[in-house]
């Protein structure tokens, strides 16, 4: 959009700031989603929170916008400017009561899930573990029952050998330890959220960390993900989170913590549905035999120590 001043930009990106709506107005303005996370992440650079991306954005949109309005006057051509970013801007702040579009709950997931994973009460429990650079000992089992080998980077190789096979995205991390399990599951989340992850892991469009314990006999996955996530998110109900799951499968990953034998969702832990999505399981040894006998050659074994 030519003639639009800098100094408009700048006043603009003031008055927008670091809201959390960012991203869904940068999806709003035609900007595709990774876009968006890149705008949103750079106002946060560094462990400070600036309008960087913001501003960005909105040069993005400046000059890749024509105008729809031709003017001699630039004081004229400003404010028709301002006008019409100001109406897109209100139509997506009074969105609330509106049924979202598959890319407005993308919006609202990823800043929710961000949200709850960076949250220091959720490491509570463990923080000692974390205080002491919490480094779990994990080796893959090289074919089930046989010799194994060490994870070289830790938890961030637990997502390589059994994606890479192309077969049943389905992982079992043995423990003996309720607190360290835990601990490695709010790891991956805390690593997924804040961008700290290296390996298929960063690849990951959603991470959805589960509670076994939480989920209620005959529970569907999108409702337990509903209950343990977004209970007081009202944009978001089961009906879009299966939405979302159905048409980004291979995007999604989640960890399933804490199994102990019980009868919740059998069709997901043996790989009969949801064969795209990638599915981590913690459980101690006889309820990880358990899901070897459940779904023979589907699990990749990983034990921690």
């Amino acid at each position: 959009m030519d003639g639009v001043s800098d100094e408009l930009i700048l006043k603009l990106a003031e008055e927008i700031g670091n809201a959390w709506n960012l991203r869904k107005l940068a999806l709003k303005l035609g900007f595709s989603l990774s876009d968006a996370d890149i705008f949103v992440k750079t106002n946060q650079l560094n462990g400070r929170v600036t309008s960087e991306g913001t501003l960005e954005m909105l040069r993005q949109w400046r000059n890749n916008t024509p105008a729809d309005q031709p003017s001699t006057n630039g004081d004229q051509r400003e404010e028709h400017t301002r006008k019409r970013f100001r109406s897109e801007l209100s139509d997506t702040i009074v969105e609330k009561d509106d049924i979202p579009t598959i890319q407005v709950v993308v919006g609202f997931v990823l800043r929710e899930l961000e949200s709850q994973y960076t949250d220091s009460r959720r490491f509570q429990e463990v923080t000692p573990l974390h205080e002491q650079g919490f480094l779990p000992l994990l080796k893959r089992r090289n074919g089930y029952q046989s010799s194994s080998s060490a994870l070289e980077n830790s938890r961030h190789d637990i997502f390589t050998a059994q994606l890479a096979r192309k077969q049943l995205r389905r992982i079992v991390v043995s423990h003996n330890s309720p607190v360290e399990s835990t601990a490695l599951c709010h790891s991956l989340a805390y690593d997924w959220a804040t961008q700290n992850r290296s390996s298929r892991l960063s690849e990951m469009q959603f991470l959805f960390e589960l509670s076994c314990s939480e989920i209620k006999p005959n529970q569907t996955i999108e409702a337990a993900i509903k209950d343990q996530l977004f209970s007081k998110c009202d944009q978001i109900d089961e009906t879009l989170i299966k939405e979302l799951i159905e048409k980004m499968p291979d995007g999604v990953t989640i960890l399933l913590d804490g199994y102990n034998g019980n009868n919740v969702m059998e069709d997901i832990l043996t790989g009969r549905t949801l064969k795209e999505v990638t599915v981590m399981v913690t459980a101690k040894p006889r309820s990880a035999n358990l899901l070897h006998r459940m779904a023979s050659g589907v699990y990749d074994h990983i034990d921690m120590y």
